[in-house]
């Protein structure tokens, strides 16, 4: 399956950008401090953008986008759910999908690789 620099989710257009040394800035629940961390990927809901730590390979990269495409949904549906439910969910999903033959392997070439910039 070709992943395209943009695709639709429930009519909001989701921009899919690939990036060396994925760092993103959050803030820590527990102090309130703005803290930064290297992730596998990570949904922008200020941008609606989906971004992929270009160091990924395979099945890591295909999972981590399938968890980032359920983080977008649920993002635009307003629906909030913890963080391990949905890593458990998006990686059900995506076996589930794979092992039974309902996806090809995820193409990922024409999301050009943006070089570490800082964190996002």
């Amino acid at each position: 399956m070709i992943i395209k620099p943009t695709i639709n989710i429930i009519g909001q257009e989701i921009t899919i950008k690939m990036r060396k040394n994925l760092i993103v800035k959050d803030v820590d629940e527990k102090t309130g401090k703005e803290i930064t961390e290297q992730c596998y990927g990570v949904f922008l809901s200020d941008s609606n953008t989906i971004y992929i730590d270009a160091s990924l390979k395979g099945t890591k990269r295909e999972e981590t986008f399938m968890h980032e495409l359920i983080e977008a949904v649920l993002s635009i549906l307003e629906i909030k759910l913890q963080h391990i439910i949905i890593s458990r969910l998006s990686t059900t999903i995506y076996g589930l999908l794979k092992s039974n033959k309902f996806i090809k392997p995820f193409d990922f070439s024409n999301i050009p690789i943006e070089e570490d910039t800082g964190p996002v």
